[in-house]
């Protein structure tokens, strides 16, 4: 539900489509807070497959804003 998003800010050659109804983004993006929000604003739409260190980042985020309604 998220896929307009990805069209609407990156050439078709840099997202593929994984035949299941899944589709995945290869870019090079600056790692920092705002790529990290940026990941977020696709809330469940969105897996980080690598690089690991910022599943681990994406991860520990949604633990913590999980932390806040307990």
């Amino acid at each position: 539900d998220a896929l307009y998003r990805l069209y609407d800010d990156y050439d078709d050659d840099v997202i593929s489509s994984n035949g299941d109804g899944t589709y995945t983004l290869e870019f090079d993006f600056p790692e920092d807070d705002w790529v990290y929000g940026y990941i977020l604003s696709f809330g469940e739409s969105v897996k980080v497959v690598s690089p690991v260190h910022i599943r681990e980042i994406i991860r520990k985020k949604c633990e913590n804003i999980l932390a806040q309604y307990k």
